[in-house]
């Protein structure tokens, strides 16, 4: 029997495609497969990442972790990574924004338990 698939359209960077090309060549799969691998793979650590997100003790820390330019400098030397301006405040407003998602998503989770709202 047929498995249920749906069909997407997905742009993305020449390199990346290029990658992904090398990787089914290697594997001696079609693109399909290992793409679908991959984002199976893939979608397991950001559906932990929304959770984790929707944690307020979670949130709290990666706000208060990412809310300082110098504990971000600091993390970055500790690893050994080079941190430019722009990829801090790419972090900075990521995390906000990220929190603020968060944040919304836990009160219409309440709202839903208590009854105040049906869910979607």
């Amino acid at each position: 029997m047929p498995e249920n698939k749906a069909k997407i359209a997905v742009s993305i960077d020449a390199d990346l495609a290029r990658r992904i090309d090398a990787v089914c060549e290697a594997r001696d799969e079609n693109r399909s497969q290992v793409v679908q691998r991959i984002i199976r793979e893939g979608i397991d650590e950001e559906e932990k990442y929304i959770q984790g997100m929707e944690n307020p003790l979670i949130r709290g820390i990666l706000e208060t972790m990412t809310s300082s330019p110098k504990v971000l400098r600091l993390m970055a030397e500790i690893v050994g990574e080079e941190l430019t301006e722009d990829r801090l405040l790419d972090i900075q407003e990521g995390t906000k924004k990220q929190a603020q998602r968060g944040r919304e998503r836990k009160q219409a989770k309440k709202k839903v338990r208590s009854g105040q709202v049906s869910p979607a």
